[in-house]
C-alpha cells in the first residue's frame, strides 16, 4: 500500500460523516426504502420478550429505533466503534422516549462478540467497511441462536458521486423547491465529502466491493438459509434476509 493510498485511509472521518448523516438519511429516498423493507420483514418474525436483537456498525441509531419500536418488549444491543454516532443514536433515543436500547462501543474488526446469542442481527452499510467482512458474515452466524435471523444490507458498487448528488438535488426540488433543496445540499456537504473518501477507499481495495451473487455465497458458505435477496439502494446495495437453521429435532 503506498502512502497515498493509507492518507486516503486516514481521511475517512465517520465522527464528521456523523453530524450530516442523518440529514442524508431524512432526504434520501433510497435509504427510507431500506428502513421501510427492514420494518415490514421484521414485522413477520414474532420476536418475543426474550428475544434479543443486535445492530452491528448502528451509525446514528435509525434501524435500532425502529427496531424498538416494533418490537418494544425486546432488548436491542447498539454496537458501534464510533462514539459520535453512538451519541447522536443515544440522544435520539432519549428524545423519542425508546427505553429498550442498550448502547456499547464495539469494534468487530478487532475483538470477538461477548457469549450473547441474538434472535435477530441487523446490519446496514457496516460489512464493507471491515477488514475482514467474510469473518464478520461467520461470526454472525456464531452469534445467532438456532433459527436466528440476520438482516444484512451492503453497499457492493462503487458510489458515483455525480450520480448521487443528481439524486438527491432532483428528489429535494421535487419536493421542497430549487432553493431549499440547494440548502440542504449545502447543509449536507460533509455526506458528500465522506461519500468520495468512501468511493477512493473502495477503488483502492480497502473497502469490499461485491455483486449479489458474491453477498449471497457469503451467508451460504456460513450455513444461512437465505429468505430474500435483492439489490437495493438504487442498485449500489445488495440485501440479504437469512436464517440460520434449526437444530435437528426442533
Amino acid at each position: 500500500m503506498n502512502s497515498e493510498l493509507e492518507d486516503e485511509k486516514i481521511m475517512m472521518d465517520w465522527t464528521c460523516y456523523s453530524h450530516s448523516y442523518d440529514l442524508m438519511a431524512e432526504n434520501n429516498p433510497a435509504y427510507q426504502e431500506i428502513l421501510d423493507c427492514y420494518a415490514k420483514t421484521i414485522s413477520q418474525l414474532n420476536l418475543n420478550t426474550s428475544s434479543v436483537v443486535a445492530d452491528i456498525g448502528g451509525g446514528t441509531g435509525n434501524f435500532s429505533i425502529m427496531t424498538a419500536k416494533v418490537y418494544p418488549d425486546c432488548r436491542v444491543l447498539y454496537y458501534d466503534f464510533n462514539s459520535t454516532m453512538l451519541r447522536f443514536a443515544k440522544d435520539k433515543a432519549v428524545k423519542e422516549g425508546i427505553r429498550n436500547i442498550e448502547f456499547g462501543i464495539h469494534d468487530f474488526d478487532l475483538c470477538p462478540s461477548n457469549s450473547q446469542k441474538f434472535s435477530l442481527i441487523v446490519c446496514i452499510h457496516s460489512i464493507y467497511t471491515m477488514k475482514n467482512p467474510l469473518g464478520l458474515i461467520k461470526l454472525i452466524y456464531e452469534m445467532l441462536s438456532p433459527g436466528g435471523h440476520v438482516f444484512a444490507c451492503d453497499l457492493g458498487r462503487t458510489l458515483n458521486i455525480m450520480d448521487w448528488t443528481k439524486y438527491i438535488f432532483s428528489s429535494l426540488r421535487g419536493t421542497h423547491g430549487m432553493v431549499h433543496a440547494l440548502k440542504i445540499l449545502l447543509k449536507g456537504r460533509e455526506v458528500a465529502r465522506a461519500n468520495y473518501d468512501i468511493s477512493k477507499l473502495q477503488k483502492s481495495g480497502q473497502f469490499w466491493l461485491h455483486e449479489l451473487d458474491d453477498f449471497i455465497y457469503a451467508f451460504t458458505n456460513c450455513g444461512f438459509e437465505i429468505g430474500e435477496a435483492k439489490k437495493m439502494y438504487r442498485g449500489y446495495s445488495d440485501l440479504v434476509f437469512a436464517q440460520k437453521p434449526m437444530l435437528k429435532g426442533n
